[in-house]
């Protein structure tokens, strides 16, 4: 995923749907203080009128995914001491 993410933008380009990794938080090197890891990328998309788009793309191990959903009400609240 990494390599098509990184590789696969067309470099930037001017063609709508062009895109170029802005940001990669890479928690799968760094997890978390519970050991959760993840992938994060901003990508920016270029769409019609020239207009530059950010948005996030996340890389979840499936294994933990399936966790996620349950662990994520202790992560809202330990998240206010960090």
């Amino acid at each position: 995923v990494h390599k098509a993410l990184v590789e696969g933008g067309g470099g930037g380009g001017s063609e709508v749907g062009a895109y170029r990794v802005a940001r990669l938080k890479n928690r799968f090197k760094h997890p978390l203080f519970n050991g959760y890891r993840d992938a994060l990328y901003n990508l920016s998309v270029l769409v019609e009128g020239g207009t530059w788009l950010v948005c996030e793309v996340q890389v979840h191990l499936g294994a933990i995914l399936s966790h996620k959903e349950n662990s994520h009400k202790f992560y809202e609240f330990f998240r206010s001491f960090f």
